[in-house]
């Protein structure tokens, strides 16, 4: 019996040992989601508490960091809520303050680390710098918020940058309305892999208050790039210009970009063939070497006029342009370009309505766009990027198309300053029919686009002493130059709609019916379609008229045929009708027809 008795005793000190073993520790109380505000004589403190069961929970703020002098704020009713919110007030100005969080409950006490605040000086605005974004070459994006006007209107907030920290209003700056609220900035003249320092600020009558700062470092510019951008579309995308015209040897197969942005191969590039060992730049569309399904798609493809079907044979046949499933039609997309990155899908051709938002519609830092100019002895044209100030090199008759080559005599020295931050040079080259150099085009510039115009042509930039065309259309076949571009980003491409006049009827001597068809949106809704035109004799044959001339838009919208009546012409007067179509990109022309209208 006693044996049994010490064997019993035995079995419940050990089970009594095994459960205070396996007692749970209580849990500790976790502070989270804690912010604390200060302004000028209070503070707005929020924070969640994660503990199960009810608590009371307050914060305590003292001047001392030993929290000795600490003053407790908060309701400490005991409480099932997780989630608090209390406020300070009777605080002094520019003080530094510590503070930390009190959870208690009849069965537990718990105090959080240690924390401090500045209050802020009484009648300044709060605001908070936001991270950088949008970082390239020459620009980046930031902002701030205005979390508290100090009772006082906040008249300006924006951002403020340097290469030094602690930037201020002082230096470079930019703003971006009033009052409180979130904000964003665009930072702009920035150098190339350079670190910036940032600070948002806001500003009321009381003065200047700044956020924290926050840190970048501007990206580099892409190999074989000029250090310049340009916005392409309305949606701010922007393109980096190769350092040259694009150059092609057969005998090896190497693409390059052209060392000098004004040089140009001439009358070697009637020696096109597939094992010439110089190099040429004249290239018909589409001539990237990739197989697009059509006859001609060799960089040395040099079918002339009659052979090539009026250019149906270049490029992907029929109404494609050199993107979506065709896109290794083009040149920089296809291949890799040895002083460019040398690897492919890179670099790519500008579409028509992107050559033409950059020569007429960019809003740039000095309003200019282009200019004719002469550099090297070399006629051409001069882009200006988007950050361009005249400061840099004032150019004459800027944005004039029907300007003069020698507006502009710019020395090598001067273009090379001028070259450094970002101007673009598209020397003239002339043009290739077959093997022959057209002579007569020698002094004219013809650039390609990646968009069709109908099967038998595509869109071309042309410039020449006193005229600039930016929306001209060419056959397919012929050799111009190509100038690539380099993407900051991936971004669809928008185009203009391609619009081509089919015939003009009905002509009486105050009225005619005028037909077109509109074969593509290029990728955005046409939101207005019709017809313009002017009298002949007035433009001598050579200005085209625009929707600033007389015009009149058709009742439909969209893509396919429509027709107008046009009136209020005059007896026996030759017209040029020509048809338009608008998208958000822009506004694009086709070609029209010259009308006589009957005599009275």
């Amino acid at each position: 019996m006693k044996k049994y008795i010490i064997a019993m005793i035995l079995v419940v000190m050990c089970f009594t040992a095994c459960h205070k073993d396996a007692q749970i520790e209580p849990k500790t109380p976790v502070i989270t989601a804690q912010t604390a505000e200060p302004l000028a004589t209070e503070a707005y403190f929020t924070w969640t508490v994660d503990f199960p069961g009810k608590m009371s929970s307050v914060v305590k703020i003292g001047r001392k960091a030993d929290m000795s002098d600490a003053v407790s704020y908060g309701d400490d009713t005991l409480t099932s809520q997780k989630e608090y919110f209390a406020i300070a007030t009777g605080l002094t100005k520019t003080t530094t303050y510590y503070y930390c969080y009190e959870v208690w409950n009849p069965g537990m006490s718990f105090q959080s680390e240690v924390y401090s605040f500045t209050t802020l000086d009484e009648g300044l605005a709060m605001v908070t710098t936001t991270a950088v974004t949008d970082i390239s070459s020459f620009s980046a994006k930031c902002g701030g918020n205005v979390t508290y006007d100090g009772n006082h209107t906040v008249t300006e907030r924006g951002v403020c940058w340097s290469t030094s920290h602690n930037p201020n209003i002082s230096g470079s700056h930019a703003s971006s309305g009033s009052g409180t609220g979130s904000f964003t900035c665009s930072i702009t003249n920035l150098e190339p892999e350079t670190q910036y320092y940032v600070r948002a600020y806001a500003t009321n009558s009381v003065g200047t208050n700044y956020g924290s700062e926050v840190s970048f470092t501007t990206v580099a510019c892409p190999i074989g790039a000029i250090n310049g951008l340009f916005t392409v579309n309305s949606n701010g995308d922007q393109v980096y210009f190769s350092q040259g015209n694009l150059q092609y040897q057969a005998s090896t197969t190497t693409w390059k970009f052209a060392e000098n942005q004004y040089d140009r191969i001439g009358e070697d590039n009637s020696n096109i063939s597939s094992s010439y060992n110089g190099w040429i730049d004249l290239f018909g569309w589409g001539t990237s070497g990739w197989n697009n399904g059509n006859v001609y798609y060799e960089p040395w493809s040099s079918a002339n006029y009659e052979e090539s079907g009026h250019g149906r044979l270049y490029g992907p046949y029929g109404q494609y342009s050199l993107t979506g499933n065709y896109s290794n039609s083009d040149w920089g997309v296809y291949n890799a370009i040895s002083n460019g990155g040398n690897q492919s899908g890179l670099w790519r051709t500008l579409s028509y309505g992107e050559w033409k938002f950059v020569i007429e519609k960019r809003q740039t830092a000095s309003g200019k766009l282009f200019a004719k100019a002469q550099i090297n002895g070399i006629n051409g044209l001069i882009l200006l990027p988007d950050h361009w100030q005249n400061s840099i090199y004032d150019l004459n008759n800027a944005n004039d198309g029907q300007a003069s080559f020698n507006s502009n005599i710019i020395s090598l020295t001067q273009w090379s300053s001028m070259e450094s931050v970002g101007a673009v040079f598209l020397p003239v080259t002339g043009s290739r029919v077959g093997t022959e150099i057209n002579e007569s085009s020698s002094d004219r510039g013809y650039y390609h686009s990646s968009s069709y115009h109908v099967s038998n042509c595509t869109h071309i930039i042309t410039f020449y002493d006193s005229k600039l065309y930016p929306d001209n259309v060419g056959q397919r076949h012929a050799g111009w130059d190509v100038r690539l571009v380099y993407p900051v980003n991936s971004f669809a491409i928008r185009d203009l709609p391609d619009v081509y006049c089919s015939n003009v009827t009905n002509i009486t001597s105050t009225s005619a019916t005028a037909t077109a068809y509109i074969t593509g949106d290029g990728g955005l809704a046409v939101t207005e379609r019709g017809f313009c035109w002017c009298v002949h004799n007035s433009i001598g044959g050579l200005v085209y008229p625009t929707i600033n001339d007389n015009h009149i838009a058709s009742s439909t919208t969209g893509t396919g045929s429509y027709t107008v009546d046009i009136t209020g012409l005059t007896a026996g007067i030759e017209y040029y009708i020509q048809p338009y179509a608008i998208n958000e990109q822009g506004v694009s022309y086709g070609p029209g027809q010259f009308v006589y209208t009957n005599s009275n």
